[in-house]
C-alpha cells in the first residue's frame, strides 16, 4: 500500500511496522526533528532509580523518537491527508456488542492493519469517564502516531478517544485526540478523562510543545487540556495546564472534577527537573516532585503548583502515579507511591487539602507495599507497578466520604526463581484498604476477592470505583483461569458491605496472551499501565463501565462493558 505519489518514493523497507511504510527522499520536518531529539536529550539525563519510576507513557515517548530519528527516518514525511479521512471514515466500525459478555469494541480495530502489516498497533490504558448518556475513553494509541504523521499538517498523537452517546452500547472511535496546528506539537499519552456534567468533558495527557523565535524553538514540557461541550463528539486543541522548559519531564497526570463546584478541576502529576542552578532545589541535583494545579473557571485559566511531595535525584529515591480524587465536600486527596530506595521500601503515601488545593494536611503513609513479579516484571517480561487507585464514595448513605484505595502488590505467594535478580518471584495480588476518617487512618490490607494460597497467578493493575448506591467495584487484570500463569482476563470484584465479601464478574469472553512486543511502535517491555473504571458521575445512574485491553490474534485493542 502507498501513501504517497509514487514520483516521490524511493524505496519500500520492510524491516518493521515503521519501516515498511514508503520512504520519500526529503529532508524530515525539521520542527517535528527538534522535538524528537530533545525528548532523547531529556532521556539521556536520567538516572537508573530516576528511569525505573517512570511511566511507560514516557517511555515510550523515548522508544519512538529512537525508532523514528535513528531506524526509520522516512515516516517523518508521510504528510497526505487521504490517511486521515480513511480512518475518520471508518470509526463507526466499533460499535458491534459481544453478545456473551457485553464487551462493547471502543477502538476500532480496522485501524490497526490498514497501517502496516509489520505489527499489531496497541490501543490500551484506558481512562473513561461517564456522565448521562454520554461515555468518553481516552487510550493510548500508537495507531495514532502513524495516522497523525500522514496528516498533511499539525503535531503528532499518541492519544485515542473514542465516545458512546447511548450509555456504552455502541462507540465511535473518533480516530485520535487533536494535537494541534504545529508540526512540533506531540500528545505523548496516559490519558485521564473526567466530566462535568452530560456535555462537558475533559482529557488531560502529557504534551510536549514549543515557542518558536525567530532563529530556534524554545521547548515546552506540559500537561495539556483538550475539552469537549457536546458530550465527546468533538474536541478542541490542547491547551497548557502545566507548562514548564526543556529541563523537565512531565508525567502521569491525574485529572479530577469537583462534586461540589464542577468549575473547580484538579491535576496532579509528576515533575522531575534538571534545573540544578534553580533557588529551592535539593543544593543543586535535580528534583522529582508531585505536585497540583487547579483551576476555578472549568479549565480556562490554571494556578501554579503546589508541591505535594518533593525528593531529591541525588537520593536516588524517588516518587510516581499520583492519583487526585475529591470527596462530596471538597475534600481534595492525593495518593501517590513514594520509593524509598535509601531503606529499601516502597510506601503509598497521601495528603488531603480542606481548603480546595491551596493548602494540604502532613503526609499519611497508607500502606508498605511489596513489588509484584521479578525485577519489576511480571511473567511475560512486561513492566508492572504499584501505583494507587484512589476513589470516594459520593452516595447519600452511612458510607458517604469513605475513601477506598488498591494496588497490585506481591507479598502473599512467592516461589524460587532461578532468572530473578532476587531470587523470588513474588505473584501479584489486588489489596485493599479503606478510610472512614477522612485518610488520617487506614484498615489492614486485605485480598480483593482472595484466591487459595496455592493459585500461582497474577492479579494486577487495578481501578476502583464507588457509584451512586454505594457499591464499590475493584476491576483488574487476572490469570486465574491459567495454571501456567499467562493468559489474562479481565475481572471486576463488587462489594456492598464495603470489602467484607465480593461478586466476582469476568468481563472478557476469553482470555488472552500478552503480544506487546509485535507493536514496534512501543518499548518491548509496555504492556499496559492501568484500566479504570467508572461511575456514572452525575449520579443519575447506578452500576459501572470499565474499559480494558483486549487482545485478539496479537492485536491490542480497547474494550469495554457496562455493568
Amino acid at each position: 500500500m502507498h501513501f504517497l505519489p509514487r514520483s516521490r518514493c524511493v524505496c519500500v523497507l520492510l524491516c518493521s511496522a515503521l519501516c515498511s511504510i514508503a520512504v520519500v527522499a526529503q529532508e524530515i520536518d525539521p520542527m517535528l526533528k527538534a522535538s524528537l531529539l530533545n525528548s532523547l536529550r531529556i532521556e539521556k539525563r536520567l538516572t537508573e532509580a530516576q528511569r525505573r519510576s517512570l511511566s511507560n507513557a514516557t517511555r515510550n515517548r523515548f522508544a519512538l523518537a529512537h525508532q523514528i530519528i535513528e531506524t526509520n527516518r522516512g515516516v517523518l514525511n508521510l504528510r497526505t491527508p487521504p490517511m486521515l479521512q480513511q480512518r475518520n471514515a471508518q470509526g463507526s466500525l466499533s460499535g458491534v456488542t459481544n453478545a456473551s459478555t457485553g464487551m462493547i469494541p471502543i477502538s476500532s480495530p480496522a485501524f490497526d492493519y490498514t497501517l502496516s502489516r509489520g505489527g499489531g498497533f496497541s490501543q490500551n490504558d484506558t481512562s473513561t469517564a461517564w456522565c448521562g448518556p454520554n461515555i468518553v475513553t481516552g487510550y493510548n494509541d500508537s495507531s495514532a502516531v502513524l495516522m497523525t504523521l500522514n496528516n498533511a499538517s499539525g503535531g503528532l498523537s499518541f492519544s485515542g478517544i473514542a465516545h458512546s452517546g447511548d450509555g456504552g452500547k455502541s462507540f465511535t472511535d473518533l480516530g485520535y485526540l487533536d494535537p494541534g496546528a504545529a508540526s512540533y506539537n506531540f500528545l505523548v499519552g496516559n490519558p485521564s478523562v473526567a466530566c462535568a456534567n452530560a456535555g462537558r468533558f475533559y482529557y488531560a495527557s502529557i504534551f510536549a510543545t514549543a515557542i518558536p523565535s525567530a532563529s530556534s524553538l524554545v521547548f515546552k514540557q506540559a500537561i495539556a487540556i483538550n475539552t469537549s461541550t457536546d458530550g465527546g463528539r468533538t474536541w478542541s486543541a490542547p491547551t497548557a495546564a502545566v507548562l514548564k522548559n526543556s529541563e523537565h519531564i512531565l508525567e502521569r497526570e491525574s485529572l479530577a472534577v469537583d462534586p461540589s463546584n464542577p468549575q473547580r478541576l484538579y491535576i496532579s502529576y509528576t515533575d522531575l527537573g534538571f534545573e540544578t542552578a534553580q533557588a529551592g532545589y535539593c543544593a543543586g541535583q535535580s528534583q522529582m516532585l508531585i505536585n497540583l494545579v487547579r483551576s476555578v473557571d472549568g479549565g480556562q485559566t490554571w494556578t501554579k503548583p503546589v508541591t505535594i511531595r518533593k525528593v531529591c535525584g541525588n537520593s536516588s529515591n524517588a516518587v510516581n502515579g499520583s492519583q487526585v480524587a475529591v470527596s462530596p465536600s471538597g475534600l481534595v486527596y492525593v495518593a501517590y507511591l513514594f520509593y524509598d530506595n535509601v531503606k529499601g521500601r516502597e510506601l503509598i503515601q497521601l495528603r488531603k487539602s480542606a481548603d480546595h488545593g491551596v493548602s494540604f494536611d502532613k503526609q499519611v503513609d497508607v500502606t508498605a507495599v511489596i513489588p509484584a513479579g521479578s525485577d519489576s516484571m511480571l511473567q511475560g517480561m512486561f513492566l508492572s507497578n504499584e501505583y494507587p487507585s484512589l476513589a470516594v464514595d459520593r452516595s447519600k448513605g452511612a458510607t458517604r466520604e469513605t475513601l477506598y484505595l488498591a494496588w497490585t502488590d506481591g507479598r502473599n505467594r512467592s516461589q524460587i526463581d532461578v532468572f530473578s535478580g532476587t531470587g523470588v518471584y513474588n505473584f501479584a495480588d489486588i489489596l485493599l484498604v479503606k478510610s472512614t476518617d477522612h485518610g488520617s487512618h487506614w484498615s489492614t490490607p486485605s485480598e480483593v476477592s482472595p484466591v487459595p494460597s496455592s493459585a500461582n497467578v497474577d492479579r494486577f493493575m487495578p481501578g476502583v470505583a464507588v457509584d451512586s448506591a454505594g457499591k464499590l467495584a475493584v476491576c483488574y487484570s487476572d490469570r486465574r483461569n491459567d495454571r501456567q500463569n499467562d493468559a489474562i482476563d479481565h475481572y471486576c470484584s463488587i462489594t456492598q458491605d464495603g470489602g467484607a465479601s465480593f461478586q466476582d464478574l469476568r468481563l472478557t469472553s476469553k482470555s488472552w496472551n500478552p503480544a506487546h512486543s509485535t507493536d514496534l511502535v512501543l518499548n518491548n517491555s509496555y504492556m499496559q499501565d492501568y484500566d479504570q473504571v467508572s461511575p456514572d458521575w452525575t449520579g443519575s445512574k447506578g452500576g459501572f463501565f470499565a474499559g480494558f485491553q483486549f487482545q485478539s490474534y496479537g492485536n491490542p485493542s480497547a474494550y469495554g462493558v457496562r455493568f
